[in-house]
């Protein structure tokens, strides 16, 4: 057990006095029971405004998700029994909410109508199924979001109309948003939908969940993309972080103008405030299978690999020195960098902007690598660097 210096969340139940007091809960639900559980300390904490709810009981959430997601939303914010009759709880003022691995189906639609949800201003949905009717739901609300994060949540058969609530919220701050897996290739994020926020947005992160995910390896998905790209940007004058992902790991790749890389610096090559980029590659013509043969080979990969990316960050620096005077800091994370057998692992390289000055005078802006945690000094309060935890303070 941790002691109480280094415990970050608080894992033991307090007692109904303190429950009064507790703006932040995190609920974790494995059964009817938990559920019913949770029910109760969820009603004991009226002053709670964050919550996170996470559905952990794999069996559970395949036997019926759409039912599964009903019966927690029902039971958690259902009418109560008391000595003066049948009455509804009072409503959650909720300003910041978090759904992981809920089918969203049914319990979308419910969740506005028992929950107070007219103050939310972060909305995190994570592994969510059939996410299109909760976004439908929030977007006749007008909601006053700044926040909206979603990591492989699914549109089940109504592709591309979750949509509908960046187009209901007016004045989003960040924005992220994890392409699953099991996106369609052929269907294109829809950029006009993000345009209209283009003058608050301080933080943008789109990248793929998969490394075969083509929001911009493949070539006609660049040229249908290029255009709003272009005037997505342009309209960005107070974007300070931008992470995109889907790039093609090849140096070789770099000299086509239409490819990947190339189009983005083109793109974002006049965000006087940008301050952070990162940038999620596949290293496509590494094999990173080589690594199995022996740990000197394994050496070799992971040197290519950090050659590529401080190449990689010294291109950022020079093309965007003029147009981006505040950017300092380079990530790039290079997927399927194996360790300790784990397959889906991204390596890190973390760089600064510095001048270099030849023996003829000449300066040119170079990167150079710093650990990561020596880079969070020089962006502080940088989301893509360390994306914040939902719960922290």
């Amino acid at each position: 057990m941790q002691c109480a210096e280094t415990c970050l969340v608080l894992h033991l139940l307090p007692d109904a006095d303190e429950l009064r007091n507790v703006t932040t809960l995190q609920l974790t639900l494995r059964n009817k029971e938990t559920c019913a559980r949770a029910q109760t300390i969820l009603q004991a904490a009226p002053m709670v405004i964050n919550l996170a709810i996470e559905l952990s009981c794999t069996e559970w959430l395949t036997s019926d998700g759409p039912k599964t997601g009903e019966l927690v939303i029902n039971t958690l914010f259902e009418q109560q029994d008391t000595k003066f009759g049948l009455q509804k709880s009072q409503k959650s003022a909720l300003q910041k909410l978090r759904l992981s691995r809920m089918d969203l189906t049914t319990a979308g639609t419910i969740l506005p109508t028992v929950v107070d949800c007219g103050s939310l201003r972060h909305l995190q949905l994570v592994d969510c199924d059939n996410m299109v009717p909760l976004c439908e739901s929030f977007s006749q609300l007008r909601l006053p979001l700044e926040i909206l994060d979603i990591k492989d949540a699914s549109d089940g058969d109504r592709r591309g109309k979750t949509d509908v609530l960046l187009q209901s919220v007016r004045q989003l701050r960040r924005f992220r948003i994890t392409r699953s897996v099991y996106d369609d290739p052929n269907h294109d994020f829809q950029w006009a939908a993000l345009q209209r926020h283009a003058a608050t947005l301080q933080v943008l992160e789109i990248v793929d969940g998969e490394p075969d995910g083509t929001v911009f390896r493949a070539t006609i998905v660049i040229d249908r993309s290029a255009a709003a790209l272009r005037k997505l940007f342009v309209s960005c004058t107070d974007l300070r972080q931008l992470c995109m992902g889907g790039f093609g790991f090849e140096s070789g790749t770099w000299t086509n103008q239409v490819h990947g890389v190339n189009l983005l610096l083109d793109c974002v090559s006049n965000l006087r405030n940008l301050r952070s980029l990162k940038l999620r590659m596949y290293p496509e013509c590494l094999d990173g299978s080589i690594y199995i043969e022996s740990e000197e080979r394994q050496t070799i990969f992971e040197a290519q690999i950090r050659h590529h990316a401080a190449a990689l960050a010294s291109k950022v620096f020079q093309e965007l020195g003029v147009g981006c005077p505040r950017l300092r800091v380079v990530v790039v994370e290079a997927w399927e960098m194996p360790q300790d057998d784990t397959p889906d692992y991204f390596a890190t390289f973390a760089f600064l902007r510095a001048s270099q000055t030849d023996v003829y005078g000449c300066t040119r802006a170079v990167a150079v690598e710093e650990p990561l945690h020596m880079i969070k000094h020089h962006e502080p309060c940088s989301d893509i660097l360390e994306p914040e935890k939902f719960l922290a303070c």
